[in-house]
């Protein structure tokens, strides 16, 4: 076997579905590693998908990316794509049924009409084990699987690349790795932003039993095969470590995301917004919702606490529902019309620049025990007081054990109200975003961490 020397050329190459100039967060994590591997010697190649593909950019994000050579492949049509194409080509489109064939079913015995709800059941049933099993399966990211598996093959052996990075979700990334490697037997690092399957499944896709049993048998497949397992929490590792007892506890390690040092550059002298400002910046899904926080506004503001007038809200980003609701429709609910504003998304140095000068910066991560959003990351980089609304887990773990701010569980509005109350008050003297916080969680900081990682996987015998 060859022997690699600390004097060798080291080159990676990273593989992500998400990567700038995609504004999905799930591409900074590794576009900061792309960044700053050079530092450490590393000659770094990124493959991911073609930007046709991407819904919404922001090129400020490819900022400081232009020594790095950037791959964009092709994503293959998806089964329902083809049958659309198939369908629409050769057969014309038919009318839905008429409101008498529905007056019709309504109209109908009850006895009929339970038969007609087993019949609808059960063909939801089998279009929910159709759709898991064939279209789902493990996500439907999986039509970049073949494009990219080929891709990086090409690219290993054509630059003698000495290692890989998979970051999932979507995981079938992970299965790109895990055919890579059993093509080339190049060293491959799985990298876990979140669990590949969380305690009670997936959420983002239809499962039914035999999907989740497939996904436990590649989730297995992926852990033994990859030569390691990076995870962003240390809840998350240990949960693998348990879990896969039978592999090595030294083959799963926990590197954190972090904040870029250099995008906060002259943000720390602007002032903070002259109303008290809560600032979130993102997505609302997945549950994730600010109304605890409008519930305890309007406390405070009933309780004459504060005044309307001297408060504001900043939703920014795809805040425009709330579950499936009008936003608009949940703040005129709680009377904070004229507290709330929802913005239109924003480019990144926009959003790191609304949330320096707000008081707080808002996190909802709930039903998220194993992973931490990284636009935490982002504030603690700001330097911006946290007001976390997430249960007992890592978020809520980081956010109260470093003093960047406090995590309350969702239902505890009460405790909210008087932790917002004490911010405008100035009596929250607890809180304390120490500077060796800051050092800890920025990116270089983080990044040296996984090259003396990288270092141990490539270069064993030196």
């Amino acid at each position: 076997m060859k022997r690699y020397t600390k004097t060798s050329i080291k080159k990676v190459l990273l593989i992500s579905y998400h990567f700038p100039p995609s504004t999905t967060v799930g591409g900074l994590r590794i576009a900061k590693f792309a960044k700053n591997l050079p530092l450490f010697g590393w000659h770094v190649t990124v493959l991911t998908i073609k930007d046709t593909y991407l819904k919404e950019k922001d090129t400020e994000r490819l900022q400081g990316l232009n020594h790095v050579k950037i791959i964009r492949t092709v994503l293959f049509p998806t089964i329902t794509q083809l049958y659309v194409r198939f369908k629409n080509s050769w057969f014309p489109k038919k009318p839905r049924g008429n409101i008498f064939e529905k007056n019709l079913a309504e109209s109908a015995p009850i006895s009929d009409k339970k038969r007609i709800e087993d019949d609808e059941q059960l063909s939801r049933k089998i279009k929910r084990y159709i759709v898991s099993l064939l279209l789902a399966l493990p996500d439907s990211e999986r039509k970049w699987l073949i494009p990219a598996t080929f891709r990086a093959v090409r690219e290993i052996k054509r630059e003698k690349i000495n290692c890989i990075i998979t970051t999932s979700p979507p995981v079938s990334v992970n299965l790109i790795g895990f055919m890579v490697k059993i093509i080339t037997g190049v060293k491959w690092i799985a990298d876990f932003r979140d669990p590949w399957l969380s305690e009670t499944g997936k959420r983002l896709h239809p499962t039914c039993a035999l999907s989740l049993k497939i996904e436990h048998y590649l989730e297995k497949k992926v852990l033994q095969k990859a030569d390691s397992i990076l995870t962003t929490t240390e809840m998350l590792r240990d949960k693998y470590r348990e879990q896969y007892n039978s592999l090595p506890k030294d083959k799963f390690i926990t590197v954190y995301n972090g904040f870029d040092e250099n995008a906060f550059f002259g943000l720390s002298t602007l002032g903070k917004y002259h109303k008290f400002t809560l600032t979130y910046a993102g997505t609302l899904y997945l549950g994730r919702t600010p109304e605890p926080i409008f519930k305890a506004i309007n406390k405070l503001i009933k309780q004459d606490k504060i005044s309307p007038e001297k408060i504001c809200i900043k939703l920014i980003g795809n805040c425009d529902h709330i579950d499936g609701y009008p936003t608009s429709e949940i703040i005129h609910s709680y009377g904070l019309d004229t507290v709330v504003e929802v913005l239109k998304p924003v480019p990144y140095s926009k959003v790191l620049e609304l949330i320096s000068k707000s008081h707080i910066a808002m996190l909802f991560a709930p039903n998220q025990p194993m992973q931490i959003p990284a636009k935490l990351y982002d504030y603690i980089g700001a330097g911006t007081p946290v007001l976390a609304l997430a249960e007992s887990g890592a978020t809520a773990n980081l956010v109260n054990s470093k003093k960047v701010g406090k995590a309350f569980d969702p239902d505890d509005v009460e405790s909210v109200a008087d932790f917002i109350f004490r911010s405008i008050t100035n009596t929250n003297s607890a809180l304390c975003n120490s500077d060796d916080t800051r050092t800890s969680f920025e990116i270089k900081s983080i990044t040296k961490n996984l090259d003396d990682h990288l270092n141990t996987i490539v270069f064993p015998h030196t």
